[in-house]
């Protein structure tokens, strides 16, 4: 019994591997065109948000992307919401 306390003792340390996660958040937004100013003011303050949860620690090891598209508020761009 004492032989195996002695072989555990010293076991190299487990280490798990570090593997970093990307999470990607995405919207549909109209930054240019009739909506623009209402867009920018919903837009800015989620990009400002995830920015400052990727510099700190809120998940471990895990980064968020935003991913955005400019719909321009045009229907065309999007068939699937002409109907």
């Amino acid at each position: 019994m004492i032989a195996a306390l002695l072989v555990t003792a010293r076991a190299p340390a487990l280490t798990l591997p570090v593997e970093k996660k990307v999470l990607e958040i995405g919207i549909i937004v109209s930054p240019t065109g009739v909506m623009a100013t209402g867009a920018q003011l919903a837009v800015n303050p989620q990009e400002d948000g995830l920015e400052y949860f990727n510099e700190e620690p809120g998940i471990p090891r895990v980064t968020i992307e935003y991913i955005w598209t400019d719909c321009a508020r045009d229907r065309a761009k999007f068939p699937v919401y002409s109907n």
